[in-house]
Parts: C-alpha cells; structure tokens; sequence
C-alpha cells in the first residue's frame, strides 16, 4: 500500500526539522569547548607516559650537556657566578638565616634587610618568600579548602584551560622540573593558573602569569605557589592585578613614570631613543615577570628576594638600573639592534657580576627615594582600578552537582542530536570519543552526590537509592551521557516503591520524605516538572 502525499510531505517535513535541529546541536560551542576541555584534563591527569604524547611535545636536549643549580640545561658550562662560588657564599650564610627564620617574628627590620639584599640562601627561599608575602595568612583567612574546590570546579568549566595548556607548552622547558610534557611539574603548574583563573576572574589567566608560577613551584608545593601568586595580585605594596587585567592600568602608568625617569637622570640616552624612535615595548616582559627570562636566572632571583621585600618599586629601579649600566652600548644601536640586546644579549650574559648589579641597584633605588621618584603619581580620579573589584571565587557559589548537572545536560543534548542526524562527522567524533572515557566517573559522581544530599534531608533511618530509567538516547545506542535526570526516582528501601518528584509526588505518611518535598524541589529545581510531561517532551523532541 502507497503512502498518500500529505503523509510522504509530513514525514518529510519532519525528517528536514530533525536534521536541522541536531546539526544546530552537534556544532554546539559548549560541547565542542567541553571535549576539548576533557582533552586537556585528561593528559594532565594521565601523566607523561600517556600514548596521547605526542614525540615533537618534548624537546630535544642531546646537544645540552651541561645543568646548572637550578636545573636548567645549557650547551656549555654556566657562568660562575651562579655556581661554585655563589653556593660557598651562602653556605657561610646559612646558619645566620636559620637563625633569624627561627626567630622570625622578634622582627630583625635592619639586619633582615641587609641580609635580603645579599641573596636568600636557596634552601629557604620558600620559607622566607612565604614569610614576606604573607600567602599562609591569606589562605587562611580564605579557607584552608578553597584551593581544592575551584581546582575541581576549574578543570569541569573554565574557559581559559586551552591558553593555559598552550602556555605551560613553553614555559621553563629547558628546565628539567618542566621538560617531560604533562609530567608533575607541568601539572601542578596547569592546576594552580587553572584555579587561580577561578578565583580572580577579572584577571583570569593572562600570558606572563605562567612564567610567576612556575618559579614559584621551583620551590615550594602547588597550593603554597598558588597563595604567594595571589599575594603577588592583591597585596598593596605589588598590586600586580594591575599588569594583568584588561587594559593594563598599572603598566601605562609606571610606564609613563619610566619616561620621567629617564628623562631626569638619563637625558642623552632618552634622546637617542626619541631620535631612532625606539618606544619602551621591552618594559612589558620586564614588569609582567619582575625581568624573568629577561636576565640571567641566578640575577633574576636576587632581583626576586628584593622584590618581594620592597614592592614594586623595584621594578622602576632596575629598570632604571639597566640603562644606567649599559647605556654607553645602547647608545651605539638603532631600533632592531637594540631590541636584540635587551631581549636576548643581556638574558644570556648581562655583564656584570650580580653582586655588582645588585650594588648598582641598591643606589639607583636610594636615588629615586631621595628625589621621591621611586612611585609614581597614584591613579587619577575614574581611572580604572590596579586592585580587584570583584568578589573573589564567585565559582564557589556554585554547588559541584549544579555544575555537573550542566554538563550532562550538554552532553545529553548532542547525544541526542548525534542519534537523530546519523553518524557524525569524523572530527565531531573523534571529540565524542575523546571526552566520553570521562563520563562514567562524572555519572557516579553525579549520583553519589544526589544520594548523598537526600541522605541529609531524609535522616539516616532510610536508605535511599537513585534508579535512572532508561532514556530515549539510551535505548538508540547512546549510554555513554550521564543518567537522565529528568527520569530519576527516589526509592526508599524498605518499601522499593518508586515515588517521583513533582506535583504528581505521592505523598505516604510513612515515609519522611513527605515533610521535605518542598526542600528537595529547591536542591534539585530540574526535577520540578511532573513526570509524564517531563517523558511527553523527550519523546516529542525525538
């Protein structure tokens, strides 16, 4: 039997709505952002003997035979100014340090400064550079759980996971701790900006911030690196939210300060720049890392221990610092020769011992204080703000099932899309399948949670079981997404009777969960619709 037109143009028309439809859900940003999200977390987690490594991921050192103190790995020996000579310095010095680190809180404001000024003794930068920055104070007053909790919500929902993970890719690879890809440093590093993104979210990540962290988790653990950047943020005397948020407030200005100077005290070289117009570019990269990977890395920590005694002042003074030793060399170079020195000649060799470019550091600071010149002009009237205005970790107003909730939502919506346009294509796949060996920890997560938060509304007395029916999408092939939520039912165990939530819940006098029906309609609001309509829409949209 034939079909008659009008049903052939039904079926049709129908068939066009639903191909539209899921080819609309299957280039879903959300859900391609979340595979490619998935992606990421999952190298990190899996570690660097993962078959996902790709060879080209990890550099090639055979030519580098030679690692310094810090473990970084150079062709030739390293100068000896970070060598033999400095770690006999501060061996003599070790036992005055502990001394004061033991001592710490008699206040030592003379002595801890000159000492400061000679290099803190590697073994106890982390101790001190905590100490100075006041991050354990910070991480306090914030809550001794708070790192952990926007760690998990970061790696489920942020968006900057993709910049970090392209950053860290070339952060510090030269250096044994980062080298192998996604190995425990590297993952340590991705955590800390992961979170942190979360929890100043005006700032987010911004590229330089990478470079801070990692130094940071030279020496001391994930969480510890995690505080003293954020001390670095938001502390009054740093203030380095102003580097980094959008629209870099605090840069134009202590860059407008710059200029001052050197026109004050460096006149001749301020015109050489004026006539070859070279403009103060290279300032960034000084400023955002505090001159790292802008000088040789032994000089680049001394300048760090002053730094976080001092303020940011420091960055004005070495900057200040570095055309005053060089600039009988800068004056000989036009634009592009100049660029080459600043950026790369003196990061591999500056030319001068540190304890002489510290000296010279400490005049040229002393010289700015004494003409007042070490600050600039604090930020007029609406300028925007160098400090966060924001609350912080907003993310954590969020509950962790809300969040998970969300994503099975998403990837519900394109397994259904997926099931209705056939089989997707290749790349759309490759993304599905990527992302669903993360799934099934998701469901369980999910589920325990949900157990969990009825246990505390009902009592004790009663063991509550969640039961998923099977979904439409699970039916065509698609169990890999989350449990349906919409099709869940609470079952007490004594009676196994299924007593669904909405307006068609059926209210027994025996059991608790009467008393609290309102309450769990606020914790779990998806489930809010009456059942039958709730599997009346499921099967129209299908």
């Amino acid at each position: 039997m034939k079909k008659s037109p009008s049903t052939n143009n039904v079926f049709d028309n129908e068939k066009e709505e639903a191909e539209v439809s899921s080819s609309e859900d299957i280039d879903d940003p959300e859900y391609l952002e979340l595979c490619e999200r998935g992606e990421i977390v999952d190298k990190y987690d899996k570690g660097p003997d993962s078959k996902d490594v790709d060879p080209w991921e990890n550099p090639d050192f055979e030519l580098y035979k030679v690692t310094d103190r810090y473990g970084f790995i150079h062709k030739n020996s390293p100068p000896t100014d970070a060598g033999k000579d400095a770690k006999e310095r501060e061996r003599k010095r070790d036992q005055k340090w502990y001394r004061m680190v033991l001592e710490w809180n008699k206040r030592f404001p003379v002595k801890l400064k000159e000492r400061i000024w000679k290099g803190v003794p590697d073994k106890l930068r982390s101790d001190v550079w905590q100490r100075l920055l006041g991050s354990k104070e910070l991480k306090l007053a914030a809550g001794t759980n708070t790192y952990r909790e926007l760690l998990m919500r970061a790696k489920l929902i942020s968006k900057d996971i993709k910049q970090i993970d392209l950053d860290i890719n070339r952060t510090y690879r030269d250096n044994l701790a980062f080298r192998r890809r996604y190995d425990v440093k590297q993952r340590s590093l991705f955590n800390v900006l992961s979170a942190y993104a979360m929890y100043n979210t005006e700032v987010g990540y911004c590229q330089g911030m990478s470079q801070i962290a990692a130094l940071f988790l030279l020496y001391m653990d994930e969480e510890e690196a995690f505080w003293c950047l954020h001390s670095l943020m938001v502390e009054k005397k740093f203030t380095m939210h102003g580097f980094f948020v959008p629209g870099f407030p605090k840069l134009h200005r202590f860059q407008d300060h710059y200029e001052k100077i050197l026109q004050k005290y460096l006149p001749r070289l301020k015109k050489h720049f004026d006539k070859f117009g070279i403009p103060p570019i290279y300032l960034t990269k000084w400023w955002f890392g505090c001159f790292l990977d802008r000088v040789p890395f032994s000089l680049a920590l001394r300048i760090w221990d002053i730094f976080i005694f001092q303020g940011d002042s420091i960055l004005l003074a070495m900057s200040y610092n570095i055309m005053k030793m060089h600039q009988k060399t800068i004056r000989k170079f036009q634009m592009e020769n100049f660029m080459e020195f600043i950026q790369n000649g003196i990061a591999q060799d500056f030319g001068y011992p540190s304890d002489k470019v510290m000296e010279s550091l400490e005049d040229c600071l002393r010289r700015l204080q004494s003409d007042k010149m070490d600050q600039p002009p604090p930020p007029p009237a609406g300028a925007p703000s160098e400090v966060p205005t924001k609350p912080l970790g907003p993310v954590l107003s969020r509950s962790m099932i809300n969040i998970e909730m969300d994503i099975a939502e998403i990837q519900s919506r394109c397994s259904r899309a997926n099931s209705l346009a056939g089989t997707p294509s290749m790349t759309r796949h490759q993304h599905s399948k990527k992302s669903a060996a993360r799934t099934p920890k998701m469901a369980h997560s999910l589920q325990s949670t949900i157990e969990h938060r009825l246990e505390n509304i009902h009592g004790r007395n009663n063991e509550w079981h969640v039961n998923s029916k099977k979904s439409p999408s699970t039916e065509l092939g698609y169990d890999k997404v989350l449990p349906n939520i919409n099709n869940m039912h609470i079952v007490p165990s004594h009676s196994k009777k299924p007593h669904e939530f909405g307006e068609n819940f059926n209210r027994q006098k025996d059991t608790t969960i009467t008393d609290n029906h309102d309450e769990s309609q606020a914790m779990f609001p998806r489930m809010q619709r009456p059942a039958e309509e709730r599997r009346s829409n499921t099967l129209t949209k299908i």
